[in-house]
């Protein structure tokens, strides 16, 4: 089944472009394309998507904001941004925001499909660009409270990070699926998340994660 989405981006001949190549394949299908961000709560209604895509420099409202305001929507979807802004302030924003992750417009479109269905799937695999940025942002940043993961956490959280899904990481690590549930629980309550792409995203903040 094809993951549904729902793009926003002020530039309508953007979002149409990149819904027509969406829809050349099988993986992803655009269900709308939406140049003003304050019609996405309805959009979201009506079309109850699987991901919303969203551009993050906008006139009437910023990616970031629009990501902000629908923490309550009833069928707020997992949100990426993708845009042209490379910058880590950017970035750093979206995340902040409750982005899962954030791609830029000039990718490949393989790359933005699979960001798309890992986004419904729930899990996230960052490129090499955004977790540098991620890294240099919160650097700088007022420390917080240190989080300690064990030797095996940090293990399990890596290959997460990485795209594995629980069944690929028991095969790797030869540990039960089981197992690798329940230190990824212990994860999301040292982390204070609730899912693997917070997970994985808090812990790149953190600089928690194995090379």
């Amino acid at each position: 089944m094809s993951v549904r989405v729902v793009i926003v981006d002020d530039h309508g001949f953007v979002s149409s472009g990149l819904a027509l190549l969406l829809n050349s394949g099988d993986a992803v299908e655009v269900v709308a394309t939406l140049d003003d961000p304050r019609d996405v709560p309805e959009a979201l209604t009506a079309h109850r998507p699987d991901v919303l895509v969203t551009d993050m420099a906008m006139p009437r409202m910023r990616g970031d904001e629009l990501i902000a305001s629908l923490r309550e929507h009833p069928h707020a979807p997992p949100a990426v941004v993708l845009s042209a802004l490379t910058s880590c302030e950017a970035i750093a924003a979206a995340f902040r925001a409750g982005a899962v992750n954030y791609v830029f417009k000039d990718a490949p479109l393989s790359q933005i499909a699979k960001v798309l269905v890992d986004a419904a799937n729930g899990t996230s695999t960052y490129s090499p660009e955004v977790t540098s940025a991620l890294a240099t942002q919160f650097v700088h940043e007022a420390p917080s409270p240190p989080v300690e993961l064990s030797s095996r956490e940090r293990e399990i959280l890596t290959l997460v990070s990485k795209g594995l899904t629980n069944r690929q990481v028991c095969r790797t690590l030869s540990i039960s699926e089981a197992t690798v549930k329940t230190y990824l629980s212990r994860c999301y309550t040292k982390l204070e998340v609730n899912d693997r792409a917070s997970a994985v995203r808090v812990a790149l903040e953190k600089n928690l994660l194995d090379d």
